[in-house]
């Protein structure tokens, strides 16, 4: 199967996904209200930062050895599922002690809602790692009914707890961290054979995985940053859950802009990784060229027709959300452009570039958010974020043209023989490659 078919298996399943995944957070957010969901966007936000951060890239780093030395494969996945399991151990409960300690930040839980994130960090993090071990042979299929079953399953558990009158903030986030056992138990069936316990991780490969892990870690763990910070400022400065709800639906409905689209970006980054160096660019471009055509075409499609998918996804009680969520859209889509500019960094070793450039644009729109929340509300917080995407999507073209000898007036068109090639990979039986 060609590398455009594998994609397109892999994005038309997230899509799928998806529709189950707008389903799961209409039910929530009608039930839930702009408070209640100002608080589950909050605590998710907290989820997915310390989950990167206690990663330490390790999935990732798993990935990228596999793919320069596959004759260790298994030894390199013995020694990442002990060394997560403990980073994981170590992050979930860091996590339920700043959630427990922090209340008039984050809200009040029950007992068993600490349990369940303290769990939820080791889960989610080895369900990474079976996830990018069906990466290291591409295999579409399983990544495809991976993605598609996780989100089937919250939204069962979603509708089971609101058919019996249970949905609250609690049952949403107990969800939520449910998706984690889901993907894991999969991931776990796939990969059974190559687990091996009579391997004993060794310290030698211990770090080698893990300061290439701290490496990807940082641009990830930076990217993740980029994407939250605006609703921890406006939290902070409008101390506000209802403006912190509003802002995260309409940031939700620009994201789809790139939601299905980011279930292919881990398999550029295995691509990129093994391609050759004189194919590299060409084969850049092209994708850059598919990027931005595809982020045209449905940011127009959303900014003539966001209004209404608002109101019928979350009702008129959510309209505070249209401007930021206006605001926001053209942001987006640069962003899926430079998320996959961050993939081909990381492909070859120079992840460090990539976190660099996203402190910069994360501290650009934390400084324009502290400025801009207080006198504009969350448009401001949106405007802030616009401005920090377009300097990051700048920055990165920059250095992929030096690095890469990428020829940026090749990015933006797509040529005739794109056509043709889209036109092979989908309908002829040839093992040519995109």
């Amino acid at each position: 199967m060609s590398f455009l078919r594998k994609s397109l298996v892999v994005n038309g399943s997230a899509f799928v996904g998806l529709l189950f995944g707008i389903l799961q957070t209409v039910i929530v957010t009608r039930v839930l209200g702009p408070e209640g969901v100002g608080r589950y966007s909050l605590v998710l936000a907290a989820l997915m930062l310390t989950t990167q951060f206690f990663s330490f890239g390790l999935p990732l780093s798993y990935l990228y050895y596999c793919q320069h030395d596959r004759a260790n494969q298994r030894k390199y996945l013995m020694n990442t599922l002990w060394l997560v399991l403990l980073s994981g151990l170590l992050g979930g409960c860091v996590l339920s002690s700043i959630i427990y300690s922090r209340a008039g930040y984050f809200g009040t839980f029950p007992c068993w809602i600490y349990i369940v994130i303290a769990a939820y960090i080791p889960l989610v993090i080895e369900s990474a790692v079976a996830r990018n071990d069906l990466m290291v042979n591409l295999e579409a299929r399983r990544l495809g009914i991976m993605s598609l079953v996780t989100s089937i399953g919250q939204v069962l558990f979603v509708l089971l707890f609101y058919a019996f009158g249970l949905l609250t903030v609690n049952q949403a986030i107990l969800s939520f961290c449910l998706m984690a056992v889901i993907r894991l138990a999969l991931g776990g069936v796939w990969m059974r054979w190559k687990v091996d316990f009579n391997i004993v991780p060794d310290r030698k490969t211990a770090k080698e995985l893990l300061l290439m892990g701290i490496r990807q870690s940082w641009a990830d763990l930076a990217v993740l940053v980029n994407g939250k910070i605006s609703l921890l400022v406006i939290r902070y400065v409008l101390d506000d859950f209802e403006q912190v709800g509003y802002f995260s639906r309409g940031q939700r409905i620009a994201l789809l802009v790139i939601t299905a689209g980011q279930a292919v970006l881990p398999m550029l980054f295995s691509r990129w990784a093994a391609i050759e160096s004189d194919k590299l660019a060409a084969h850049v471009e092209r994708v850059l060229r598919f990027c931005f055509a595809l982020v045209v075409c449905m940011a127009a499609g959303l900014l003539i027709f966001g209004k209404w998918i608002l109101v019928i996804l979350y009702g008129r009680e959510f309209l505070p959300a249209l401007k930021p969520m206006l605001i926001l859209m053209p942001g987006t889509g640069l962003y899926l452009i430079s998320r996959a500019l961050i993939q081909l960094l990381g492909s070859r070793g120079r992840p460090e570039i990539s976190a660099g450039l996203l402190l910069v644009s994360s501290g650009l729109t934390a400084g324009l958010s502290l400025v801009l929340t207080p006198i504009w509300s969350i448009a401001g917080a949106a405007a802030a974020e616009l401005t920090g995407n377009v300097v990051l999507l700048v920055l990165l073209l920059l250095v992929i043209r030096r690095l890469f000898d990428v020829q940026l007036r090749q990015c933006f068109l797509m040529s005739k023989q794109d056509f043709q090639i889209i036109y092979k990979q989908l309908f002829s039986r040839s093992k040519h490659r995109v």
